[in-house]
């Protein structure tokens, strides 16, 4: 597959570290100049400049209510372009259980129905993607995935469970994410991870896609249910052409990202010239069955692939390059 340089990128805003912490003014006799503000907390609380800055047991420090008021007062003023990213530092005294679901309701209360909200080392970050029809249309293969299994079952449900923009959460490891859609297989449990999970880059970049991938592969890690497999898809505008790659988990971290994954099978680059000159030469894509699957059901049991046809494919990729 190439490698195509010249990504878009985000811009990054992070608040609460080191070189945004609120400073007093300076004293008449201080000629120091005052630092900037990013956003000013409580006068009786100081901002902690990274999670081990707090101490649980402390009389004083971030409660959940405080630490939600920023985070919301900074989504509603600062949160105001496609592609940019609020990062903040969560204080060792709020529990992230409380955390996520005060920011759902907020997220439903709001309908700031764009917004993608992961968290790993510490860090709460919120990004603003913009959901468009490609963007959406990229998503719709894990529904093409699913038809395919239940096609395969002769109409009747395939034994997975097909989910959209679910927020999961690994309170072990301290890591929440949403995805652009997923498949839970019906033996796992309600709430577990799903097995299978699509991220689509519009806005976003393909090492932030990657990145993506490494939090995945990093939730519940050791656990029985895991995720098996993760599809990206990033989009580049500028050259009408999509990159699709399919990525299972590695046992040993690697030198070049994604760190805890490697390439399944091969993928999809392609640009839309080409897709729209060889409608009708359009392959299938073929998923092996364990990583859809902690145990096959009889419908598929023995066979070592399930693929998602031609015509399906096929029709995917038009719509996805329609807009393009």
């Amino acid at each position: 597959m190439t490698t195509i340089a010249g990504c878009d990128d985000y811009t990054p805003r992070t608040l609460f570290r080191a070189a945004h912490r609120t400073t007093p003014s300076p004293s008449p006799s201080s000629s120091a100049a005052p630092s900037n503000r990013v956003l000013d907390p409580p006068a009786a609380i100081e901002p902690p400049q990274a999670q081990s800055d707090v101490d649980a047991t402390a009389t004083h420090g971030y409660s959940v209510p405080t630490f939600l008021a920023h985070v919301r007062d900074a989504l509603l003023t600062d949160l105001n372009g496609v592609g940019r990213e609020l990062s903040f530092a969560i204080p060792a005294t709020v529990p992230l259980v409380d955390l996520l679901e005060n920011l759902e309701k907020f997220n439903v209360e709001k309908d700031l129905q764009t917004l993608r909200i992961s968290v790993t080392d510490g860090q709460l970050k919120i990004y603003q993607c913009m959901p468009n029809e490609e963007h959406e249309s990229a998503g719709l293969f894990i529904v093409d995935l699913w038809n395919q299994l239940r096609d395969l079952n002769g109409g009747a449900y395939p034994e997975v469970k097909r989910v959209g923009s679910t927020q999961y959460k690994d309170i072990n490891s301290g890591k929440a994410k949403q995805a652009d859609g997923a498949l839970r297989p019906k033996s796992r449990p309600y709430g577990a991870l799903p097995s299978v999970v699509i991220e689509v880059g519009d806005s976003e970049s393909r090492p932030s896609l990657y990145k993506d991938v490494d939090i995945w592969f990093n939730m519940q890690s050791t656990g029985p249910h895991r995720i098996k497999l993760v599809i990206t898809v990033k989009i580049y505008r500028a050259s009408h052409r999509i990159e699709v790659k399919f990525w299972e988990r590695v046992l040993q971290r690697k030198a070049e990202a994604p760190h805890l994954a490697t390439e399944a099978f091969p993928g999809l680059d392609c640009k839309r010239s080409a897709i729209v000159a060889s409608i009708g030469n359009v392959t299938g894509i073929s998923i092996p069955t364990r990583l859809i699957y902690d145990n096959a059901p009889g419908f598929v049991a023995g066979q070592p692939s399930v693929t998602v046809t031609s015509d399906k494919v096929q029709s995917w990729l038009v719509d996805l390059f329609e807009g393009l």
